[in-house]
């Protein structure tokens, strides 16, 4: 996970037909009377009196019961023997992951590999190395990630000093995509996938790229400042006050108020816009009511029209376990954390396990990328 960048990573989400969010089912060996008790009092209201139901994120996230979709529920455990998809492309892919890295390893695309899995439900290994990319042009020794799927799961975008790299999973062949940006800190794809946003980390410079026609176009915003709903309206949060904060839409090079927003400790010591995670009729944004205190931080979602708090999960985050965060639909939102990706349904005060991930070695992380959804972005951080 790049702890150093400044911006979301790539929006990562499940396809929308294929994907989609059903039942939960129980987890037959692991579901033990204990762990059920610690579960359901994740989803307990909190009596508090916050504005919306808070859930808690509980330590022990084994007795939570299963999303069924057709994510994986585990990640493989011998990346090596798996196929490589640049011989064997899958045509469309749900999954990717990336392998423990740490910031310590050292930079070159020999070291980078991916692991995706296809919508025929086996895994490939993307070994960057293989693709002949230079050098000059890997990100260097921060992590690497596990790169942005487009929702049709038919692309997969990754990260590079000369541009993005751009893989078609229909035939396997790729192309450096250079639209003179020194270095790309993140790529957004639109909910059509017919394109994809992208920033340099350095500048800020935004661009949007049409694909496969690839015609660049400039943004007249920074893509780490802002959140797209399905429809393209780009929004973000602009501090007021130590708890307050405007919501604001971007339409064309001006910014129009849509509305206030409300939470003890939002926005506190930040100064500029905010990046928000929208989905339909909704949006998430995460924050620690009080700076440099992790014990509590919390993942907000808000009614864009109406910018009332509807629902509240709270963490003790000194561990970094939660990570990031983006919506599989406009009631589930994804969780990773350091034992795999959750699913939080606000709506129904639940938490469930989706694909399990062995918790990696000290100062080492793992990343994970989905494709589908409305693909409205995603957050890191808080």
């Amino acid at each position: 996970m790049r702890r150093a960048t400044p911006a979301p990573l790539l929006v990562l989400l499940l396809l929308v037909g294929a994907c989609s969010a059903e039942e939960a089912e129980p987890d037959a060996g692991r579901a033990a009377a204990a762990s059920a008790a610690t579960a359901t009092d994740a989803a307990r209201p909190d009596p508090s009196g916050y504005p919306g139901d808070v859930v808690r994120l509980p330590r022990d996230l084994s007795g939570l019961p299963r999303l069924r979709t057709r994510l994986p529920r585990a990640v493989p455990s011998d990346p090596v023997a798996l196929p490589s998809l640049l011989s064997d492309p899958p045509g469309r892919a749900l999954f990717a992951h990336h392998p423990p890295e740490g910031h310590g390893d050292a930079p070159g695309w020999s070291g980078e590999t991916v692991l995706l899995l296809g919508a025929d439900r086996r895994w490939r290994r993307l070994d960057l190395g293989d693709l002949g990319l230079a050098e000059a042009a890997h990100p260097g020794p921060d992590t690497y990630g596990a790169g942005s799927l487009s929702p049709d799961g038919r692309w997969w975008a990754g990260r590079s000093r000369a541009g993005v790299v751009l893989l078609d999973l229909r035939t396997g062949e790729h192309r450096v995509v250079d639209t003179g940006t020194d270095w790309v800190s993140e790529v957004r794809w639109l909910a059509d996938s017919s394109g994809y946003d992208v920033v340099d980390g350095v500048r800020g410079r935004s661009q949007r790229v049409t694909v496969p026609g690839l015609e660049v176009t400039e943004l007249p915003y920074r893509l780490w400042q802002v959140g797209t709903e399905p429809d393209g309206t780009v929004l973000s949060l602009r501090r007021v006050e130590a708890g307050t904060a405007e919501l604001v839409e971007h339409v064309g090079g001006e910014v129009v108020v849509r509305g206030r927003l409300s939470v003890p400790g939002l926005g506190r010591g930040v100064t500029r816009l905010r990046a928000v995670v929208p989905t339909e009729g909704r949006f998430a944004v995460g924050h620690q009511p009080r700076p440099l205190d992790f014990r509590r931080v919390e993942i907000v979602v808000v009614d864009t029209e109406t910018q009332r708090v509807e629902h509240v999960l709270r963490l003790d985050n000194r561990g970094y376990t939660v990570r990031e965060w983006s919506w599989l639909d406009p009631r589930t939102l994804l969780v990773g954390t350091d034992d795999g990706v959750l699913a939080w349904r606000p709506d129904e005060g639940r938490l469930l396990r989706v694909v399990d991930v062995p918790v990696a070695p000290r100062d080492r992380y793992w990343t994970w990328a989905a494709a589908g959804g409305p693909a409205g972005g995603s957050a890191t951080g808080f």
